[in-house]
């Protein structure tokens, strides 16, 4: 990259960052200036920005790591962690429901299908790892919806065309917020043969230890052996093992 498209200011941040939070115990303005050789008041606005943002926090006369750098640290290092530890709560969900088990993380405006487990029936029906499904559609996806805020949810629906793909696909918009609504109260998703004919699925979210929602699992059956009336039964091994997954995740439950 040419240095014409280089912003000094924000090169300086990121450098003030880095050197900030490779220091054990903090550092003082002095340091910091005569370190990087930043010309003192420049260090200081970019620090006190820094710091009101929360990405560092001055004790004494020295500047530490903020909180945001911890919590955005923390979720890097839990995406990592969701592809390592998946697999053994995707193998319990499946032969618990014998159904095939999976897990979904958002990657742009769709649903990333980041790890599957075939259930032991011979019908493979579960998108396969790194499809990319919609999300008002699928139970995976309408549980990482549900958990975004009023105004994230308002802006990112304005995003999306909500095409039918099925007789049973929510195509209005304030009937989705709807639902998401009551999945976002009772702890768990279904897609009722929405994404595709006679195949109903079931997620529940996995959260970190923001109580963030990071991830979805969940299983996918065909409507004959995952009957409507078994929802009840399903949602409970689902939320039970998510919940396990999410205190592995950092998360504090119930």
């Amino acid at each position: 990259m040419t240095r014409s498209y280089s912003i000094p200011t924000l090169s300086r941040a990121i450098k003030i960052i880095e050197l900030v939070s490779a220091s054990e115990n903090g550092l003082t303005l002095n340091e910091i200036e005569s370190t990087l050789h930043i010309p003192k008041t420049t260090a200081f606005r970019i620090l006190r920005t820094l710091e009101r943002e929360n990405w560092i926090q001055k004790k004494a006369d020295c500047f530490t790591t903020g909180h945001r750098m911890i919590q955005y640290g923390i979720l890097a290092l839990s995406k990592i962690e969701l592809r390592k530890l998946a697999p053994p709560y995707l193998d319990r969900l499946s032969k618990e429901t014998g159904e095939t088990s999976h897990m979904g993380v958002f990657y742009s405006n769709k649903v990333l299908i980041a790890d599957v487990c075939d259930g032991p029936k011979h019908i493979k029906i579960s998108s396969r790892p790194g499809s990319l499904i919609a999300p008002y559609c699928s139970s995976m996806g309408k549980i990482l919806l549900a958990d975004m805020s009023d105004e994230s949810l308002d802006g990112f629906l304005k995003t999306l065309s909500l095409e039918r793909r099925t007789q049973h696909t929510i195509t209005d918009k304030e009937t989705l917020k709807k639902e998401l609504l009551t999945i976002r109260n009772r702890g768990y998703s279904v897609d009722n043969m929405e994404y595709y004919d006679n195949v109903r699925c079931l997620a529940a979210p996995v959260r970190n230890a923001f109580g963030e929602v990071i991830a979805a699992i969940g299983i996918t059956a065909v409507t004959i052996s995952f009957k409507k009336s078994m929802i009840p039964s399903r949602a409970s091994i689902v939320k039970r093992i998510a919940d396990e997954f999410s205190k592995e995740m950092g998360a504090h439950t119930a």
